[in-house]
């Protein structure tokens, strides 16, 4: 019987044994902890509709610069995040977790001001973002690939 690996509590952290999903929900994305969206590019399950994975460890004194180059990247990715058709579509992540992106981090309050922000990373025109900003341009949500993301051997 297939059981989640994100449930199962090996970690030991603080007095206590979490699970990947208790650190993930519980203390990043915790209510008023953080306020911090761009951890979902960060934070990855290993399938191939997440974000990549660094090539080195977060680090507290260079996690801001990480995490914006994690987000660079990942909405700059067009198999993710593209324009077809006139309308913006982005990866399922921004609806499982567009309260995470609407909590104010940033100043943001809508997934629309968190895009416009970052215009440049999603390829979008000065009228795009422009009807981006002005709540015109419809933004619809690309499948997910659950697949493992793998190397080829």
């Amino acid at each position: 019987l297939f059981r989640s690996p994100w449930k199962k509590a090996f970690i030991p952290l603080l007095g206590q044994t979490l699970s990947l999903d208790n650190i993930e929900h519980d203390m990043i994305r915790a209510e008023d902890v953080y306020k911090e969206p761009r951890i979902h590019f960060a934070v990855n399950c290993a399938s191939i509709g997440c974000p990549a994975l660094r090539t080195e460890a977060y680090t507290g004194e260079a996690l801001e610069q990480q995490l914006e180059e994690q987000t660079v990247a990942f909405l700059s990715d067009r198999s993710r995040n593209r324009v077809e058709a006139g309308e913006l579509k982005v990866s399922a992540i921004f609806t499982w977790y567009q309260q995470d992106f609407e909590k104010g981090w940033g100043g943001y309050g809508s997934l629309q001001s968190f895009f416009v922000q970052y215009a440049s990373a999603l390829g979008l025109s000065d009228q795009q973002v422009r009807a981006l900003a002005d709540d015109d341009m419809e933004i619809g949500y690309l499948p997910y690939d659950w697949q493992l993301n793998d190397v080829q051997r």
